[in-house]
């Protein structure tokens, strides 16, 4: 099922119960999420489906 980086951030801020005090959290968190994901593609693991706005909709690769 793929989903977007921005839904991806907010439901493990849910999970961890991580709220953003001031408005630069918010997208300092999303920075390190984007890395953890760029990552996971690196490593052949995730691709990129589309773009949803600025935000990059991920799938997990099926495999082979």
């Amino acid at each position: 099922m793929p989903i977007s980086t921005d839904k991806i951030s907010d439901i493990i801020a849910i999970k961890r119960n991580v709220s953003f005090e001031n408005k630069t959290d918010k997208p300092n968190f999303q920075k390190s999420i984007l890395l953890a994901l760029n990552s996971c593609l690196s490593n052949n693991l995730i691709e990129k489906v589309s773009k949803d706005g600025l935000s990059i909709v991920w799938k997990i690769k099926e495999l082979a």
